[in-house]
């Protein structure tokens, strides 16, 4: 089976392989830290950050590639441009947005991200989107991981229905409802996205998905992406993207392209 096949059989697809270099997620693994931790000065708008030097137990960074080189250079490697190109027939790709997430050692339940799909915040009018996970802290069972619903994806009206809600931290309620609208013939299984650092993992923009709170010592720092997928050779030179359901960072939407078939980026 193609990773095509298997991306569309199952909703997400994880990579193990060493994607990215040591030394740049360990550098940043450690630079975020210190940040998020308040310990650190730095040079991203105050708009673009939540919870930094706070008590919050999930904190984040958006658009942190727009402000830091070694982000932006990871995130647009040219072996993960070719990557998306071959598991979604994308003739372009494009970076919508970024996060840094921050989610504090033993975070109790306020560091769990509710069950939810992300077409519930996103809706391309002029491309899909595809959702990048890319671990900088080292990932276990314990460290409050991306969870994913193996499948979902092909279930109609998951972005209209009533649970879904990343802000919900009654997940264990989410899940008994969405089991109850589930299809009857389907096979409850989840997946953890157990991935190691410099790996990196693709979900589809209908998948169900949640994260547990963080259960270790150790801060759980990850970068999430939004990438835009353009289809076909009859594309405009510039890269135009339109969500429909509200507009992404207006104030520093600057697309980045990270794969051009045509141009041979």
């Amino acid at each position: 089976m193609s990773i095509t096949e298997l991306f569309y059989k199952q909703g997400y697809l994880l990579f193990n392989e060493d994607i990215l270099l040591r030394k740049d997620y360990l550098e940043l693994c450690d630079r975020y830290t210190k940040i998020f931790e308040g310990k650190l000065s730095h040079n991203f708008p105050a708009y673009n950050c939540w919870g930094i030097g706070t008590d919050e137990k999930i904190k984040k960074i958006d658009q942190a590639h727009l402000f830091d080189s070694v982000i932006l250079e990871i995130i647009s490697t040219p072996i993960l441009g070719k990557r998306i190109s071959e598991i979604t027939s994308a003739t372009r790709v494009s970076i919508a947005a970024s996060h840094v997430f921050y989610k504090s050692p033993f975070s109790g339940i306020e560091g769990s991200v509710g069950w939810h799909t992300d077409t519930k915040y996103v809706n391309f009018k002029n491309g899909d989107l595809l959702s990048m996970y890319i671990p900088l802290s080292v990932i276990n069972e314990r460290s409050g991981t991306l969870t994913f619903l193996k499948g979902s994806h092909l279930w109609e009206n998951n972005n209209i229905s009533l649970v879904n809600d990343g802000a919900e931290k009654n997940t264990d309620k989410q899940r008994q409802q969405i089991i109850k609208d589930s299809p009857q013939d389907y096979i409850w299984n989840e997946e953890k996205a157990i991935i190691k650092q410099g790996g990196v993992s693709f979900h589809h923009d209908n998948i169900w998905h949640f994260s547990e709170e963080n259960k270790t010592e150790k801060p759980r720092i990850t970068i999430s992406v939004a990438l835009h997928i353009e289809k076909g050779n009859d594309l405009s030179e510039k890269v135009s993207i339109k969500n429909t359901i509200f507009p992404i960072f207006s104030k520093n939407n600057e697309p980045k392209i990270i794969y051009d078939g045509i141009k041979k980026i």
